[in-house]
């Protein structure tokens, strides 16, 4: 082989491992594949400085927003839409978020101890390894949602629907599931439950 011939081999091989060393490391957890990169509205970017400034903001949008690692401990956001935000590594704890949009939403390690989420929406949001400890769900939507890894524990689930989430590996010490849909639901130990189909 020539030095020419040599030299094209080197850069089509350095080519070929850069693109699919690129396309590994994206991300392929199904909920952040779902995750729709839309762009913020201008009403979410001054929401966002709303709820900065005053610790609340209740019924505001703040659609499509980035709130990775932010700090929201005791706020109110009560009936707010933080539909397909990222909130990973947030901490939410002691919140008011009942009636809150989190469908689409990417929540991973992110905690909401203590918080009120009470007839939120939560369809098929990621609350990978999230720590939900105490929280109220009361009522909630978490269709297709995945809670795997998530500290469960104390969290008030009564009456919330919970069809076809995914909580394998999930700790739910004293969760209460009383008229929880658990209808095609992975269970902690990897069960399927069909109660409520």
């Amino acid at each position: 082989m020539t030095s020419r011939g040599a030299l094209v081999s080197r850069i089509l091989a350095f080519i070929f491992v850069a693109f699919t060393g690129f396309w590994a490391m994206l991300p392929t957890e199904p909920a952040l594949a779902q995750l729709r990169f839309e762009p913020v509205p201008a009403e979410a970017i001054q929401n966002l400085s709303v709820l900065k400034q005053k610790q609340a903001c209740p019924g505001c949008n703040l659609r499509n927003v980035v709130l990775k690692r932010s700090n929201f401990s005791g706020v109110d956001l009560e009936g707010a839409n933080l539909q397909n935000t990222n909130l990973a590594e947030a901490t939410f704890d002691g919140a008011n978020l009942n009636g809150v949009n989190l469908a689409y939403s990417y929540v991973k390690q992110a905690s909401f101890q203590g918080v009120q989420l009470s007839g939120a929406d939560l369809t098929q949001a990621n609350f990978y390894e999230v720590n939900l400890r105490d929280a109220d769900l009361s009522g909630a939507t978490l269709r297709n949602t995945n809670l795997n890894k998530a500290n469960l524990s104390g969290v008030n689930f009564a009456g919330a629907d919970l069809s076809m989430t995914y909580l394998r590996d999930a700790v739910v010490t004293n969760a209460n599931l009383a008229g929880a849909k658990l209808c095609n639901t992975v269970l902690p130990d990897g069960k399927v439950s069909y109660d409520g189909c």
